[in-house]
């Protein structure tokens, strides 16, 4: 299964495009050796104090990419990514070990089940690191040492979280929710160990929220954008899964549901309390937006193999002696590696794009090499990477870093609601970088305007500047 979303993942279009200005803040950081703290990529926001959201995973990406490019960052985002659900998968089978393993037929349904909601949301982003902290935390809460060693192992593995990802207030609800539960268990069985193990790893998640160079900070930024995200952008993956606007992206997410739902229905009597507030816990996350309904699928896996294995009929699809070698094995195992790291490149010989804006870049540069861009929100990331200082932009996807009056501006323009003599007075652009569709009353002004000549245009982007 590892070696299967290490392989398909690699041929997946890159599509999220604001990881093209995280790669450039990454090697700005490597450059300077200081994190970037004051904005360097906008003219309308010159100099204001920016927020290092996530610097350690942007320098983690700009040196991947100066050393192999657009391959090397997809092949960690698969690696990272394959690695939470192999971890996951590893956290069912050990609960479930006490005298046998679950069969390949039940641990592979529930990691399938846990793939299904996340799918929709599988593309080269942080939030990779954050999926690979969040299996990893889990496992160690479940599974142990539980003892010093394993408290250290999970500061560890948050700081790390925090700083590639700021999301670890996941991490803080699920392993509270199970010690939470391991309280409720004592208190109805007196005889119970109390929970101290959990207890103490949710109080270190709770503080490691605090171990970046933003401090207490960071929960503003993250209250800021959470609010530009849900309810000014409205953008997809931060609206509840039953929005029209992504509910056919996680038609994967209802399917397991109503799965879980059969399931819970049949054997939910047997789940401990902690097993119920954790389902709980990460149901309500899933529900309040779609992006966290892939963290929701890593926390299930145990409980989906737990329940499979309880109905499957014990004389069906169960274990057979091996015949392979264990060196056999390893050969194996070393040759699929081996494969599925260099197979994509032989197929693809670069990876794709999405959003492919690159011919329309290219020829923006040729025509306007500098200058100030307004543009399209997601075109900020592709304008900074190629060429950052020579252009700057007006807006890009650090959502946090602009007030709410300059969103709204950012659409009313848009939509044709400002004059464009207002317009160029406010911006002063050298060019226009927009989307035909988003930008399409703006582009009306422009082209009835006379002024200005179109360089570039597909269904990307168009490109105007100056007659």
């Amino acid at each position: 299964m590892f070696l299967l979303l290490v392989f398909a993942l690699q041929l997946r279009p890159i599509q999220d495009v604001d990881i093209f200005w995280q790669v450039k803040l990454g090697q700005l950081m490597i450059a300077t050796g200081e994190l970037v703290e004051h904005d360097v990529f906008t003219y309308t926001h010159a100099g204001a104090p920016t927020p290092t959201l996530g610097w350690l995973a942007q320098v983690i990406y700009a040196w991947l990419y100066d050393l192999g490019g657009w391959r090397a960052i997809q092949m960690l985002h698969a690696t990272l990514f394959a690695a939470a659900f192999g971890i996951a998968g590893l956290t069912a089978s050990r609960m479930l070990s006490r005298g046998r393993y679950p069969v390949p037929f039940s641990l592979l349904s529930g990691l399938v089940l846990g793939l299904l909601p996340g799918l929709s949301n599988a593309g080269v982003r942080p939030h990779s690191f954050a999926l690979l902290g969040f299996a990893a935390v889990l496992y160690l809460a479940r599974q142990g040492p539980f003892t010093v060693r394993g408290l250290v192992g999970i500061a560890l593995i948050a700081i790390l979280w925090q700083n590639t990802h700021p999301s670890l207030s996941l991490g803080v609800l699920a392993v509270g929710a199970l010690a939470a539960g391991e309280w409720l268990t004592k208190w109805r069985h007196p005889e119970h160990p109390p929970p101290r193990f959990l207890t103490l790893a949710t109080g270190i998640l709770a503080l490691a929220q605090l171990a970046t160079p933003m401090g207490w900070q960071i929960f503003d930024v993250s209250a800021a954008n959470l609010h530009i995200s849900r309810d000014l952008l409205r953008i997809d993956e931060w609206l509840p899964p039953w929005d029209p606007r992504t509910r056919s992206a996680k038609s994967g997410f209802f399917l397991a549901s109503g799965i879980t739902l059969i399931l819970l229905i049949a054997r939910g009597r047997n789940l401990r309390p902690a097993d119920w507030l954790l389902l709980l816990a990460m149901t309500g996350m899933a529900g309040y937006a779609a992006r966290f309904a892939l963290f929701w699928g890593i926390a299930l896996i145990p409980l989906w193999t737990q329940w499979l294995e309880a109905v499957r009929p014990a004389d069906r699809l169960a274990w057979t002696n091996p015949t392979w070698s264990p060196r056999a094995l390893r050969l194996s195992g070393l040759g699929g590696l081996a494969a599925v790291y260099t197979l994509p490149t032989l197929i693809q010989a670069k990876p794709h794009f999405h959003y492919d804006v690159a011919e329309c870049l290219g020829t923006l540069a040729k025509a306007v090499p500098a200058g100030h861009i307004y543009n399209f929100r997601e075109w900020g990331g592709p304008l900074i990477l190629q060429s950052h200082p020579q252009w700057q932009v007006t807006i890009d996807g650090r959502l946090y870093l602009y007030p709410v009056q300059d969103w709204l501006e950012y659409t009313h323009v848009a939509q044709g609601r400002v004059e464009l003599e207002e317009i160029m007075a406010r911006y002063k652009p050298t060019a226009f970088v927009l989307h035909p569709g988003f930008h399409r009353r703006l582009i009306e002004l422009l082209e009835a305007s006379g002024q200005y000549r179109r360089l570039f245009s597909d269904r990307f982007c168009v490109a105007y500047a100056p007659r």
